[in-house]
């Protein structure tokens, strides 16, 4: 079985047993805490990725490192993927768990790329804008990309709205190209 698949199937898990206890919150914010360790400790991933290490071991230095930073809920959650031989795939199972919680919740995740920071008012507009389109509450994710010049590119999902000067650009030069409505 794919990881992928794996990683859903676990994340529905938790969420579900999370969502029993009212604690889905929680785990998410255990989940953030988990998240950045991975980002900030290339070590720490390689040791939980390391097929070397036996599992009471890893248990042992999992509950050493997480015990009073993550609530007893998500580190038991931890401790069962490590039984099981899948705490390799945690980066996933998290990723698949903000997924499924944010479908839950209405929640649609948006990346804005611009060259420069938007104002609150037209940030507010944007987000304004998108929820009117999606139908969903709408969190915007910035990427700054100093290549769109101008203007902005949103990403919902697999819909991109391109209003870049570099897209309109190259609208203009196909139409060129084509020979066809030549501005006069």
């Amino acid at each position: 079985m794919s990881e992928f698949r794996t990683a859903y199937r676990y994340a529905v898990a938790i969420l579900g047993a999370a969502g029993e206890q009212n604690m889905v919150d929680q785990v998410a914010k255990d989940f953030e805490i988990v998240e950045k360790l991975l980002k900030d400790s290339h070590d720490f991933l390689v040791f939980l990725k390391s097929p070397v290490i036996n599992v009471h071991k890893k248990r042992k230095i999992l509950s050493d490192v997480f015990q009073g930073k993550i609530g007893n809920f998500t580190l038991q959650f931890i401790h069962f993927l490590t039984s099981k031989n899948r705490e390799m795939i945690l980066p996933e199972i998290m990723q698949q768990f903000y997924r499924l919680r944010d479908q839950q919740s209405g929640i649609v995740n948006a990346t804005v790329k611009t060259a420069i920071p938007f104002s609150k008012q037209q940030e507010q507009e944007l987000v304004k804008r998108l929820e009117h389109k999606t139908r969903k509450k709408v969190r915007l994710h910035y990427v700054m990309d100093k290549n769109i010049k101008g203007g902005y590119a949103v990403q919902v999902e697999d819909t991109v709205w391109d209003g870049s000067v570099a897209h309109q650009l190259e609208i203009l030069r196909e139409r060129f190209v084509e020979g066809s409505h030549l501005p006069m």
